[in-house]
């Protein structure tokens, strides 16, 4: 039972065909799901298209990317995870500008009290 509702829900998501419907599951899904609905994600972003440039944008407004880069961050700091299972979240990113990942990263506050702190001194 548990091998068709994993091989079902692979299938919802590999014909999904509104991807917004599928950014819930993003902070939750487990590493094997999450990787398809990332190669899901990274299609739709390749290319230059007016279509593309909003669906980026909606990713970024919605709080896909900040996600994402949590995610990574959180399997970062697990010793005992193999690295290269989540590289299609840098593949994503390279789609953003730095800036805006800069801005939307785990540790962006962090690091502008940590600079206002040394001006201030």
């Amino acid at each position: 039972m548990k091998k068709k509702a994993k091989k079902a829900l692979n299938e919802i998501i590999k014909n999904c065909g509104r991807l917004e419907h599928l950014e819930p599951l993003i902070p939750k899904a487990p590493i094997k799901i999450l990787k398809n609905i990332l190669d899901r994600f990274e299609l739709h972003m390749k290319g230059d298209k007016l279509e593309t440039k909003i669906f980026k944008a909606k990713f970024y407004e919605n709080g896909g990317l900040k996600n994402l880069l949590e995610i990574q961050k959180k399997y970062l700091s697990d010793e005992s995870r193999d690295k290269d299972e989540l590289k299609r979240i840098d593949d994503i990113k390279s789609y953003y500008d730095p800036e805006i990942i800069k801005f939307v990263s785990p540790d962006y506050r962090t690091k502008i009290e940590e600079e206002i702190k040394k001006y201030n001194n």
